[in-house]
């Protein structure tokens, strides 16, 4: 062991000697500067060791997302680090043109304190269960967006809307003395017509004699007297009298 001699020895002499000449056998030593606190020193092995184990506290915790980081050091105390909250938040319900729901919520980043539950609803007009008869106008049996509670069902199509099998395509007709008819239920591809006569006047036509509709007021040629009464072919035998 050194002696110091405090009588003669300035202080800065006594603080080199404790350095190279300690009290006590350090060669069993196990600790190394990562196991002493920075700025810190001590001896080893009869080495003089300055620690390198870095001094932390919360202002050195970090947080990203759900992890909090902690870096290695020494934390003279409790360290504890707030992370963001947020909350529940109350979900939006869509209905597509397809028919999908969809419920969706978006939250912000952080830490739900607590449990919590948050429901949302929506209401879909409805039609209850019909019966629709066709007609010449447009129908909408569903409106769009419409939840149907029963069966929509489209009445069977009158006859009268079918296009029947007899066809009559386009004809010109001449009137005679006979009826011409198209039969009822005929489908009628083409115009049908009727042909007339600039010659159809009263004047061309015997008096007291009706044609389509036009009475005659032909008397025959001036002077000619229609007569009344007639007289068939016949042999006549001379008598007595006229």
């Amino acid at each position: 062991m050194a002696t110091i001699n405090t009588n003669t020895d300035k202080m800065n002499d006594i603080i080199d000697m404790l350095k190279v000449a300690p009290e006590r056998d350090t060669s069993d030593a196990t600790a190394t500067a990562s196991d002493i606190l920075s700025g810190k020193t001590a001896y080893a092995k009869g080495a003089y060791v300055t620690g390198n184990i870095a001094s932390k506290s919360s202002s050195n915790l970090t947080v990203s997302g759900a992890t909090v980081s902690v870096p290695a050091g020494y934390y003279a105390s409790n360290a504890s680090k707030s992370v963001a909250t947020t909350s529940v938040v109350t979900p939006t319900v869509s209905v597509s043109t397809s028919g999908l729901i969809t419920a969706s919520a978006t939250h912000t980043a952080g830490y739900i304190s607590s449990a919590a539950t948050k429901t949302a609803t929506t209401t879909m007009t409805t039609k209850a269960a019909t019966t629709i008869t066709p007609t010449t106008s447009t129908q909408t049996a569903v409106a769009a967006n419409t939840y149907t509670t029963g069966a929509i069902t489209v009445g069977a199509i009158p006859s009268s809307y079918v296009k029947p099998s007899a066809t009559q395509a386009a004809k010109t007709w001449t009137p005679g003395t006979s009826n011409q008819t198209i039969a009822a239920g005929t489908y009628c591809s083409g115009a049908q017509t009727i042909s007339g006569a600039s010659t159809l006047t009263a004047g061309n036509i015997k008096t007291g004699v009706k044609i389509f509709g036009v009475t005659g007021t032909y008397a025959g040629p001036s002077g000619y007297v229609v007569p009344t009464a007639t007289q068939a072919a016949k042999t006549w035998t001379p008598g007595t009298s006229n």
